[in-house]
């Protein structure tokens, strides 16, 4: 009888855990402002397969509620977008620690010009009370940091006040030991960042102090080893910074060679021992690569090349992936092909870009947020009407995630032609375009001319058509 009854025993455990957790609160009243809110579940561990996600905008009198169901104590990162009936925006974003059955209230207060921060005073929870603190006085902080004339040794007395805020915060209250590490890699975190960031103003004559600069006050080994810090939003660039100074380099140096990539990763693999952590490392690594390469008749040789430095890739997707988008620069050497991607046109019909073979294609990458991509609009659009009549089709090609706002767009700037959209940016992201607007040019076999041609206010750019028509 005792193994019968254990089985309801366990289920009734497990219903009883699994229970509706509520985040409610009261935000700011403002008189032109709009709210929307957005929570999403942070990972502490490994990475989560399909993480909790919501929406919702503010109710009558500025009220929210999100009802979310979970088994376990769950930390959430809580976004809340203001935006104003001009059209300005601003965002808060703050980690909570949510419960089962749990609710937690948090109320919003405004510091002006549409900026707002949690009310952590007001929080009954403890957990959440001092995680919410932490985040806005370390955020405190770094506006001081940011405003402070940068000097070497006044900079870091200041850095170490992460620290020295948190640590004491700890020190005098009990709280959950989650909350309490991620309280930890959170001040590791903020000061990494802060440290890298503000040693781009290092100058020349201050070189010789620029060891004593990096040294940190807490062992980062500990940190990097554990995938915690991977749920952090510049956990791996403070990985590769750290691996910059190790190799001599400034932080966010960029323009790395596979050797010195590969130089980078030997450090990573005899300083880390968590696998993920070495895999997001390198991909990022080699991402970054691929995003400034320039390919050119070498392709092929620095293809072989990047695959011996990728196979250190242990998870097969992500080294797959990494891989393939080094060979879809094939689609940016003179004489490739036109990716035949689906393109969606306003009518909401599809078609190829192939589609145009038989003419010579003007493409012009764009989104309706990008202010320099409009300001080019009228340039391009005098230029169709110059070129009517010659062997040539303009292409406006919008990367916007967002349909909608792309029709307003076009309909607000009275566009006409050919407008297709690629919601997904895959062309752009085939093409290696890491800035809009971005303008080439196909031949009217559809085979690529020039990667990248010059604006089209400049004189250059109607030469290079005429050289053609």
């Amino acid at each position: 009888m005792k193994h019968i009854l254990l089985v309801p025993v366990a289920l009734l455990l497990s219903v009883w855990c699994y229970g509706k957790s509520i985040l409610s609160g009261v935000l700011p009243k403002e008189k032109n402002a709009s709210y929307n809110l957005f929570i999403k579940e942070l990972r502490t561990t490994s990475a989560i397969d399909n993480p909790i996600e919501m929406e919702i905008t503010a109710g009558p009198n500025n009220r929210y509620q999100f009802d979310v169901s979970i088994n376990k104590p769950t930390f959430f990162n809580l976004s809340i977008v203001v935006e104003s009936n001009d059209g300005h925006k601003t965002n808060s974003n703050t980690v909570l620690y949510l419960e089962p059955k749990q609710h937690l209230k948090l109320s919003y207060l405004m510091q002006g010009n549409m900026v707002i921060r949690p009310n952590y005073q007001k929080v009954n929870n403890k957990n959440n009370k001092l995680l919410i603190e932490i985040q806005h006085r370390l955020m405190e902080l770094n506006r001081e940091l940011y405003y402070q004339k940068f000097e070497p040794i006044q900079g870091k007395t200041m850095l170490n006040r992460f620290y020295q805020l948190s640590d004491s915060i700890l020190s005098k209250h009990r709280i959950h030991p989650e909350v309490r590490k991620y309280i930890q890699f959170y001040t590791f975190d903020e000061y990494n960042a802060a440290l890298y960031r503000n040693s781009m103003e290092l100058s020349k004559k201050e070189k010789a102090d620029n060891s004593t600069y990096y040294t940190q006050p807490k062992d980062p080994l500990y940190f990097f080893n554990d995938p915690m810090l991977l749920g952090f939003y510049t956990g791996i660039s403070n990985i590769i910074n750290y691996l910059d100074i190790a190799c001599g380099m400034r932080p966010y140096s960029q323009r790395k060679s596979l050797a010195e990539i590969k130089k980078q990763y030997d450090i990573l693999d005899k300083l880390i021992t968590n696998g993920e952590t070495k895999d997001q490392v390198l991909a990022r690594l080699l991402g970054n690569y691929v995003t400034r390469y320039q390919a050119g008749d070498s392709f092929e040789q620095d293809l072989e090349a990047y695959k011996e430095t990728a196979v250190n890739i242990n998870n097969e997707e992500l080294r797959t992936q990494n891989i393939r988008s080094f060979e879809n620069l094939r689609y940016t050497l003179p004489g490739a092909d036109c990716p035949p991607i689906p393109l969606i046109k306003s009518s909401g019909d599809t078609l190829s870009l192939n589609d145009y073979k038989g003419k010579y294609l003007l493409i012009d990458l764009w989104a309706s947020w990008c202010v320099p991509c409009i300001k080019m609009m009228p340039h391009l659009q005098a230029l169709e009407k110059a070129y009517a009549d010659k062997n040539i089709v303009f292409v406006a090609l919008s990367i916007d995630s967002d349909r909608l706002k792309w029709l307003n767009k076009i309909n607000e700037l009275h566009l006409e032609g050919h407008q297709l959209l690629d919601q997904k940016s895959e062309f752009a992201r085939l093409l290696n375009v890491t800035g809009i607007p971005h303008y080439m040019l196909y031949d009217p076999q559809g085979k690529l001319i020039h990667y990248k041609t010059a604006t089209p206010d400049s004189q250059q750019f109607k030469e290079l058509l005429d050289s053609y028509l």
